[in-house]
């Protein structure tokens, strides 16, 4: 009997490890193996035969590229550390603290999180371009000395640090609202003082959150193609993304070069990762204890009010303001203000017309729709069967499975694009230039995150359920269909709209592998960025956010899931 039952299980878990190699591995070894060639691959051309190092020759021949390198390690590692420092003040004030304001603090800290940082980053240039930003025309009209650049280095980390602090807010909260009290107490009646504490026990139990937070943003922040190119090429300051793009943007794109320049970005975040699973395996930071066990909460007297005006502020700057640039961007008729008192004149309707008659436009917010929706559906499906089978089975591959979906997270969004795009470019079954070919390279960039959405709903679920089920007869399949997936609906759906709002918002991936036909929002309004329709990509900007508020409204109130800090 029991090898019967493994047996069907094996026609579960051997599909599964073919699909992910499609989906995953396969793309990786075309990019790995395309950057040591002189030719574009061919379908499944995976053979060791005509191998070079002269892609790699020529990219590091190039001054540009190691200014390129050093400039998107300094403004990731500087936006890592003030997202960190940010997040985590966020995180402590409402997890441990008695600031006012908490639930509207704890709800400013994932705002951002529905403004993609493409977002932001246009809406800053409203709010800070050099010679027409709302901040400096007051700056001017009040008689002020002081200017302020977006387009600039410092703009770059300053866009990084707003719309990357929610990744840490949500780790480091999680670890401080399940870390068990009792340790802080016992440091407390050894005579420690708050601040040592928080120095020699919180802060060393909630280390592993920071560094898998800070190893996230950083990987995000090496990848992200729209902020450098939006803030920095004007500046003339190169990106490593600015400059895989630009390979591909020549006339014939030389793929092979940017495979290279990719690889460095993949040997880069490979290595950050191998490092935090090296730190946090060493030593063990289980501290979650009963429910029963309150959080100490710590009286900020005076401070208190400082404190929620420093978490009040975030709200204003990620939010507040760039909503408010957005909305005056797109129903103003022209840009030019003579004074800032007059910023409200000329609003009217000119570009949400243009809009609505772009025919790209509209074809970009039905792909974006669809495409968003079919990822959630496949990718929440697949990615629940899988964690089922890493999380609550023993059977023999569902490591390598486990490894497989986590590789993505080592690997940039940009170099994937090119790894899909290059991988299944030339397969016979018409993939290319279809709205699937989005589909799958989102189901595949979003593993990660899918699977550890639908794992952590699943350990939570005791087997005892699973076993009463099977001992009535059930067979795996129906266990899972009559009693899991029942108890696990909640979580199921939140996993199926994370990964339908960061489909929405992506670009790294969509940038390469989109066609007039398959265009989806962030691409249509990168492209009418470039084309200086400012007026309409802010409209888009608008539609894409409330796009994603909207899933979350119908979640709320069809699934009962709540956005909680």
């Amino acid at each position: 009997m029991a090898a019967l039952r493994k047996l069907r299980w094996t026609f579960i878990i051997v599909p599964l490890l073919v699909v992910l190699t499609f989906l995953i591995v396969y793309p990786v070894l075309t990019l790995v193996l395309g950057s040591f060639r002189l030719e574009p691959p061919r379908g499944f051309n995976l053979s060791l035969e005509g191998l070079t190092l002269a892609n790699y020759i020529r990219v590091f021949s190039h001054v540009r590229n190691y200014q390129a390198l050093k400039n998107t390690v300094i403004a990731a590692g500087l936006g890592t550390l003030f997202s960190v420092i940010t997040g985590s003040w966020l995180a402590w004030l409402t997890a441990r603290t008695n600031v006012p304001f908490k639930r509207l603090i704890g709800l400013s800290a994932i705002m951002p999180l529905f403004l993609s940082s493409m977002v932001g980053a246009l809406a800053w240039i409203t709010l800070a371009s050099p010679n027409s930003g709302l901040i400096n025309l007051l700056f001017r009209d009040l008689g002020l000395p002081f200017r302020v650049n977006i387009q600039s280095m410092g703009g770059v980390i300053f866009i990084f640090t707003l719309y990357y602090t929610p990744y840490v807010y949500m780790f480091v909260n999680s670890a401080l609202s399940l870390m068990d009290p009792s340790l802080e107490e016992a440091a407390r009646i050894s005579g420690a003082s708050t601040f040592r504490t928080m120095q020699r026990v919180t802060l060393p139990l909630v280390l592993p959150s920071i560094l898998a937070s800070a190893i996230l943003v950083f990987v995000f922040m090496m990848e992200v193609f729209a902020v450098p190119s939006l803030l920095a090429e004007p500046a003339q300051i190169p990106f490593l993304a600015s400059s895989l793009y630009r390979y591909l943007g020549t006339v014939p794109p030389d793929i092979n070069q940017a495979s290279a320049l990719g690889m460095l970005l993949l040997v880069i975040t490979t290595g950050l990762v191998s490092f935090q699973h090296y730190v946090v395996s060493r030593r063990s930071y289980v501290t979650v204890a009963g429910k029963g066990l309150k959080q100490q909460i710590i009286d900020l007297g005076p401070f208190r009010w400082p404190a929620a005006f420093s978490g009040l502020l975030y709200i204003v700057v990620a939010a507040v303001l760039p909503f408010f640039a957005i909305l005056i961007n797109g129903f103003r008729s022209h840009m030019f203000i003579p004074h800032i008192t007059r910023i409200f004149e000329n609003m009217g309707t000119r570009h949400l017309d243009f809009v609505m008659s772009y025919a790209p436009a509209r074809t970009a917010i039905i792909n974006s729709l669809w495409m968003g929706l079919a990822t959630a559906l496949v990718g929440g499906v697949l990615y629940f069967v899988v964690a089922y089978v890493i999380y609550r089975t023993n059977l023999p591959g569902r490591r390598v499975l486990d490894w497989i979906s986590m590789l993505p997270v080592a690997i940039p969004g940009l170099v994937l694009g090119i790894a899909y795009l290059w991988a299944w470019i030339s397969l016979p079954i018409g993939l290319y230039g279809t709205v699937w070919i989005m589909v799958l390279a989102y189901v595949a960039r979003l593993s990660p995150q899918g699977v550890r959405a639908s794992g952590t709903t699943l350990v939570q679920i005791h087997t005892e359920l699973e076993e009463s089920a099977r001992i009535c007869g059930a067979s795996p399949v129906k266990t899972m269909w009559r009693v899991i997936v029942p108890l696990a609906k909640p979580g199921l759906a939140s996993s199926m709209i994370l990964l339908f709002i960061t489909s929405v918002r992506e670009l790294s991936t969509s940038i390469f592998l989109y066609t007039p036909k398959s265009v989806v929002l962030s691409v249509i309004m990168y492209d009418m960025w470039e084309n200086g329709m400012f007026g309409g990509v802010s409209l888009l900007a608008l539609v894409q956010t409330t796009l994603l508020l909207g899933v979350i409204v119908v979640a709320q109130r069809v699934f009962g899931i709540s956005v909680r800090s």
